[in-house]
C-alpha cells in the first residue's frame, strides 16, 4: 500500500492476483490495449514503459509490462475529465482521474497509434456512467489540461508577432510605403490564426458537461470509412 499526498494511492496488488473477469475494455479487443504508465504509478511500484487496462466492479486495475498491479477504486475518484491532444495531425487521447487526497491526478493515455478506438471509447463510457451514478454529473468534464491551449496560443501569438516584424521590416523601408500597410498584409493570416486559437481553447478548455453525451466530441468517433479521432 502506498501513500499518495496523504491518502492510500494506488492500491498495489502482487503479480499472482486471482485471474478477473475481463472488463468492457479487454473484452472486445483481441489483445489488450496499451496505455502509457503514468509517473503517479512508476512511483507506486509499477515499471516499464506500458500498462493495460481492466475495469472490474468499478474497479480499475493497472498492470504493468511485469505483471504487477495497482488498483484503483472508483468511490475513491472526485472528478474525472476526459479530452484529448492535437498532435502530428492525429488526436491523442487522455483522461484524467482525480482522487480524493492525491496530490495530483492519474493519467489514463492510449499509446499512438490508437489501435482500438471503440475500445478505449467504451472503457471511458463505462467508466464515466459510473461515476456519474456515484457522484452526479458535476464530477465529470471534457476538454485538455490548461498548459495545454495556453502554450499553444503563446506559440501561435509569437508565429505571428515575428511574420509581422518580417513583413514590418521588408515593406517600410519602400520609397512612399505607409506604415499601415504592412498591416493591411498580416490582416488575412492574423484573422485566419484567430480563429484557429478561438476554436482551440473551445475545444480544449476544460469544462463541465450537460450530459454523458457531451463525450463524443471528445472520443474516437467511427466514420464510414472507419475510426478517427
Amino acid at each position: 500500500m502506498v501513500s499518495e499526498g496523504g491518502a492510500d494511492w494506488p492500491r498495489r496488488t502482487g503479480a499472482d492476483s486471482p485471474s478477473r473477469r475481463r472488463c468492457v475494455l479487454t473484452s472486445i479487443l483481441r489483445e489488450p490495449l496499451p496505455f502509457a504508465l503514468d509517473r503517479t504509478l512508476r512511483r507506486a511500484g509499477l515499471s516499464g514503459r506500458t500498462m493495460t487496462i481492466e475495469y472490474v466492479a468499478e474497479i480499475l486495475h493497472l498492470r504493468d509490462e511485469q505483471g504487477r498491479v495497482a488498483t484503483v477504486d472508483l468511490h475513491e475518484v472526485d472528478r474525472m475529465r476526459v479530452g484529448y491532444y492535437e498532435a502530428e495531425g492525429a488526436p491523442s487521447y487522455e483522461t484524467s482521474l482525480w482522487r480524493s487526497g492525491a496530490a495530483e491526478p492519474l493519467r489514463l493515455a492510449p499509446m499512438r497509434p490508437l489501435r482500438d478506438p471503440k475500445g478505449y471509447a467504451a472503457l471511458i463510457r463505462e467508466v464515466s456512467a459510473d461515476l456519474v451514478r456515484r457522484r452526479g454529473i458535476a464530477a465529470l468534464e471534457t476538454g485538455s489540461s490548461p498548459s495545454y491551449w495556453f502554450s499553444l496560443i503563446v506559440m501561435m501569438t509569437a508565429l505571428v508577432a515575428a511574420a509581422f516584424l518580417v513583413v514590418l521590416f521588408l515593406l517600410v523601408p519602400e520609397p512612399g510605403t505607409a506604415w499601415w500597410e504592412p498591416a493591411a498584409v498580416m490582416a488575412f493570416p492574423i484573422g485566419m490564426l484567430a480563429l484557429i486559437v478561438w476554436r482551440y481553447v473551445k475545444v480544449h478548455r476544460p469544462r463541465p458537461i450537460a450530459g454523458l453525451a457531451d463525450l463524443d466530441a471528445h472520443l474516437p468517433r467511427m466514420r464510414r470509412r472507419g475510426y478517427f479521432g
